[in-house]
């Protein structure tokens, strides 16, 4: 009798001794598997290449006139609307192709619908890069009563790798201060972008919410 319960103790002890020897190998092949998905990550770099300020004189009028850092944009000038723009330069500069790229997001700052700024849905390394541009478009009232305020932005983009293994997002922020004030005026500011950071993150679940 203590013989056969001795004999199922150790069977059960075999048994349990076998099924985490096997949730250990498992573990050890899925981190082998996302060890060797990660050596062919790829890393979308969101770089802002073009930070400017435009005035536009009337709603008839096309395009906008670029003013440099310390210009003063008066009060009785009259601009229909003026512009705060960041033109992003993005660009592949991970170890392998991107893939599903998603349509950008972007908070703080609406993201400018042009024809010629075209997200692609797969990038390599050796792709050309594309451009996403943030407008922010207020008269001169609302630029100036928040002058004195920093806005937070956000732009993220989301996409994969190319065995569909490794989901990826690169995110930029940043916080904006187009203008100083100058009496009534508004002074365009040298530094417009304050406490930027860019990172890249990697995760074997979607990002997707």
């Amino acid at each position: 009798m203590n013989f056969e319960i001795i004999s199922k103790t150790a069977d059960i002890l075999v048994g349990i001794t076998a099924v985490v020897s096997l949730w250990i190998s498992i573990k050890a092949i899925r981190k082998a598997d996302w060890n060797s998905a990660l050596s062919t990550v790829p890393s979308l770099i969101l770089r802002p290449l073009r930070i400017w300020v435009g005035v536009r004189h009337s709603e008839v009028e096309h395009g906008y006139g670029v003013m440099d850092a310390g210009s003063i944009i008066r009060a009785d000038a009259n601009h229909f609307e003026i512009v705060f723009s960041i033109e992003f330069d993005c660009f592949n500069s991970g170890r392998g192709s991107a893939f599903n790229i998603s349509q950008p997001k972007a908070t703080g700052m609406p993201i400018a619908e042009e024809r010629y700024h075209k997200v692609p849905l797969y990038q390599t390394t050796e792709d050309e890069s594309f451009r996403i541009k943030l407008q922010l478009i207020k008269n001169f009232r609302e630029w100036y009563e928040m002058a004195e305020f920093a806005i937070p932005v956000c732009l993220e983009i989301t996409y994969m790798n190319d065995q569909n293994t490794v989901f990826c997002r690169s995110i930029w922020k940043a916080e904006i201060r187009p203008f100083d004030k100058d009496g009534e005026n508004l002074k365009v500011r040298d530094t417009r972008l304050l406490n930027r950071v860019g990172r890249i993150q990697y995760s074997a679940h979607s990002y997707a919410k």
